[in-house]
């Protein structure tokens, strides 16, 4: 096989882990299938960051492990042939270069990445929670969850009702809308609290790409970093047989990896192999032995090491003590079925949204300051909008860390997450104002956690809710279903 072959290849790989990252999130998720967890559990930084944050043992580092291992022995091949984030920038870089001819990238810049990567694995070791702002699997993975499907659905779920409403509600149009509503994962309407500052770290990356090809890769990607270390000495690489000079392939290199001298920075390369389809001379390949020619640039001075260095050291201890501090009881927020206490939660948690897509109800939502700083973008339940469905268990099925464990069904109808409470102020029918207990009615635990009560109104005959402590589960399915308005008779505590 020729190495122009293995260019199409590596297109070709992209192309087919890039569907395959979309269609995990988009149907898998929403199904609650475990599969949904197999870009997580190859990704060393997240597993690393969050077994040291979280103080436990990772199931998913094994597969990280082997993953790591394969990148010491090719480099950085899942940045050019795996990475959906690094599809999606080169997808923007495509439009970029017919736009902006020029780049502007500060060739120190390309040492950032490790300070970074340094500075979020000292972090995790101190306690710090904030690796879900710069990892692009959780990044990708939080704006198709939390963004883009939504957006999705909402549009679908707009276009097929009114193609509905003038069709007469045809047969073949109600198909078209179940079809169009089961490739987005059966979600209409989903709507996240806070979603378009969730945007922001997908949307920065992009825009970088706008100042060079690959900016966010280059310099500042802490997984990054990490592959670019394990592979620094990768016995697989770029060998030149034959050159003409012609400076082609250092020009059109998307990671700046090749030096004017033909040879290659083997921590920047990400095997995207574009060298070897523009080479004039075709004398450009790919394999296990010393790089021709070798490497003859000197790296980083020591100035640049030392002021990297002291950059790395600070983030950390910034992120460690704000992490540390950040870190709150439960009391503000209601957490999944199973969660353990809160610090070890929001160590094990990485914000990839999985558990919210998969609500059905729409009832998880990502936290913002609730629970401290340290629980920004974790999930918690918010009764009001909707409950924890009796009959589901899927948001255990798709956390790739184990944040929110897997339950079966039996197990997660008895793991009590909250306990619902009434004013009796607000409630209809202690106020005497009418007949009302919708609560009881749509409480699903088996003989009810709720029961009526005579209010004690002479001559009103009205009987009203009283929980049932020893039975409530705090689904909140009372709180979702009471029509007191505008604040809920029936509230949900947190454990």
């Amino acid at each position: 096989m020729s190495d122009r072959k293995a260019v199409k290849i590596r297109r070709f790989s992209q192309l087919v882990f890039f569907a395959g990252f979309t269609l995990l999130i988009s149907l898998t998720v929403a199904a609650g299938t475990p599969i949904s967890r197999i870009f997580f559990a190859i990704n060393p930084f997240t597993s690393a960051s969050a077994a040291l944050s979280s103080g436990t043992w990772v199931w998913i580092l094994i597969p990280a492990l082997v993953f790591l291992v394969l990148s010491v022995l090719l480099g950085r091949f899942f940045c050019g042939w795996i990475c959906p984030m690094g599809s999606m920038i080169d997808a923007a870089g495509v439009l970029r270069s017919r736009l902006i001819k020029r780049e502007f990238f500060p060739p120190r810049m390309r040492y950032l990445k490790y300070a970074l990567f340094a500075a979020f694995i000292l972090g995790a070791a101190a306690g710090s929670r904030y690796v879900f702002t710069a990892d692009p699997v959780t990044v990708a993975a939080r704006f198709f969850s939390l963004n883009l499907f939504p957006l999705a659905a909402s549009l679908a779920d707009g276009l097929t009702g009114r193609l509905l409403s003038l069709s007469g509600y045809s047969g073949a149009f109600i198909a078209l809308r179940n079809a169009v509503f089961g490739a987005l994962g059966g979600a209409a309407r989903q709507v996240f609290a806070g979603s378009f500052i969730i945007l922001i770290p997908w949307a920065v990356i992009i825009i970088l790409t706008l100042s060079a090809k690959r900016f966010w890769c280059r310099s500042l990607c802490p997984l990054g970093g990490m592959l670019a270390s394990a592979g620094a000495f990768s016995p697989f690489s770029r060998r030149v047989e034959k050159c003409s000079g012609c400076g082609v392939c250092a020009s059109g290199c998307r990671m700046g990896a090749i030096l004017k001298d033909g040879s290659t920075r083997k921590t920047e390369c990400v095997l995207c192999m574009d060298c070897v389809y523009n080479c004039r001379v075709t004398e450009v390949r790919f394999g296990f032995g010393a790089a021709i020619p070798a490497y003859s640039g000197v790296g980083i001075d020591r100035r640049d090491f030392l002021r990297y260095a002291a950059l790395s050291g600070f983030a950390a201890a910034a992120m460690a003590v704000t992490g540390r501090k950040g870190v709150q009881d439960a009391r503000a927020v209601i957490r999944p079925p199973g969660a353990p206490g809160e610090e070890k939660f929001t160590g094990l948690c990485i914000r990839c949204g999985n558990c919210m897509r998969a609500c059905p109800t729409n009832g998880l939502q990502p936290v913002f300051l609730e629970s401290g700083a340290a629980g920004i973008w974790t999930p918690h339940l918010v009764p009001e909008i909707g409950p924890c469905a009796y009959r589901c268990a899927r948001c255990g099925g798709v956390c790739p860390t184990g944040a929110v464990p897997r339950l079966s069904l039996e197990k997660k109808q008895r793991t009590v997450i909250g306990l619902a409470v009434v004013d009796r102020k607000k409630c209809i029918p202690w106020q005497g104002i009418g007949p009302c207990l919708i609560c009881l009615e749509n409480c699903p635990v088996p003989g009810r956690a709720i029961r009526g009560v005579d209010t004690g109104e002479e001559g009103s005959g009205f009987r009203g809710p009283e929980i049932i402590r020893e039975s409530c589960i705090g689904c909140g399915a009372c709180s979702s279903a009471c029509p007191a308005r505008p604040m809920r008779a029936v509230k949900v505590r947190p454990l």
